[in-house]
């Protein structure tokens, strides 16, 4: 791309168009210009990508890169708002060149008609800046962790389960990568919505990703780094989760590691059980109404959101010092997170591994 002099200067009517954004003393002119300068990529046109390549190219940002190779069918279009029933069954990167020329005449838009792999992904993404994973696999998101690596990208992460949505930002300063969160020997199992999903939801998260390159590219801010934030859309509620490299483990007793030998099974509890050898409780940490829907007898319901709570925390040591602890929760994802914050507190547990 050439740098011609003057080339993100903003004209007259972009001033009128960013009107309102350029008021704002931490956005002002230099703000909107290091927009116009920017060039992100959106991994995904769906749920996540959908409202993020709204409002990139509303805000101003110059150059969105947008990558996807489905089609449209009938259950995207609750959460996929840029298509319509006239979409069906129509390529998505079709769909979307067909409208985005209408979103911002003073952006460039650059489609990907294809799926990502670790074969092309690096002829991709070294030509941006900060990449939006609007992904819903882990296979994807371990290329795309991989990519950013490499190329020293920014990778703003989204992910959503049901009515809960999960933000961080990798690979910035902290060098926390992707496989922090989730190592891939864990060999997690995607969910693809079949837990259902709900398009607020994943729009919050969107727009969560994207006020994180905002406040990147302009310089502004606190950046969610060496943390995830978790939103839970029924209770309206923030949580910041500290996250930290799996480097501090040896190679000999991994973190992953680790948590696989706390797997335990149905059949294992039994066993432990008949023996009377060890008082058990079981802690659900899905949310309450998926617990009152339906539980496993005898468990104790602490969500999620509650466990990285220090007064629950205590709670837990003082009433279960000498119990053995099982959590359980139908997520891989959320199992693992809470291992993590158990782990903090030097408790010690298993984890519920349904067979």
């Amino acid at each position: 791309m050439l740098k011609i002099k003057g080339k993100y200067i903003l004209s007259n009517e972009e001033h009128n168009l960013y009107a309102r954004q350029l008021i704002l003393s931490n956005i002002s002119v230099q703000g909107q210009e290091k927009l116009k300068k920017s060039k992100i990529l959106i991994i995904g046109a769906g749920g996540l990508g959908c409202p993020s390549i709204m409002y990139a190219a509303a805000l101003g940002i110059g150059f969105i890169g947008i990558i996807d190779y489905d089609s449209v069918n009938i259950s995207n279009l609750s959460r996929q708002i840029l298509y319509n029933y006239e979409d069906l069954n129509k390529d998505k990167i079709y769909c979307i060149k067909k409208k985005i020329i209408h979103l911002n005449p003073f952006c460039h838009f650059i489609t990907h008609s294809y799926k990502i792999t670790s074969e092309n992904v690096n002829d991709i993404i070294k030509y941006y800046d900060i990449i939006l994973d609007g992904t819903d696999n882990f296979k994807t998101r371990y290329i795309i962790e991989k990519a950013c690596y490499n190329f020293h990208k920014i990778h703003i992460y989204g992910g959503v389960n049901q009515l809960e949505g999960q933000v961080a930002v990798f690979n910035y300063q902290s060098n926390l990568t992707y496989s922090d969160l989730y190592p891939i020997s864990l060999k997690l199992q995607d969910n693809n919505c079949i837990n259902g999903v709900i398009g607020v939801t994943t729009g919050i998260i969107s727009l969560l990703q994207l006020t994180e390159i905002i406040k990147i590219t302009i310089g502004l801010g606190e950046i969610i780094k060496s943390e995830m934030i978790i939103y839970n859309l029924l209770k309206t509620s923030f949580i910041k989760m500290k996250l930290y490299p799996s480097k501090f483990y040896t190679k000999e007793y991994s973190y992953s590691k680790k948590l696989i030998n706390k797997n335990i099974s149905y059949q294992q509890i039994e066993q432990l059980k008949q023996e009377k050898l060890y008082k058990i409780t079981i802690i659900d940490i899905r949310d309450d109404f998926e617990f009152f829907s339906k539980h496993i007898k005898q468990a104790i319901n602490i969500p999620l959101r509650l466990l990285i709570s220090k007064k629950v925390i205590k709670f837990i040591k003082q009433s279960f010092l000498s119990i053995k602890l099982i959590i359980y929760c139908q997520s891989n994802e959320r199992a693992y997170i809470a291992s993590q914050i158990l782990d903090q507190y030097y408790l010690n547990y298993y984890i519920l591994h349904e067979t």
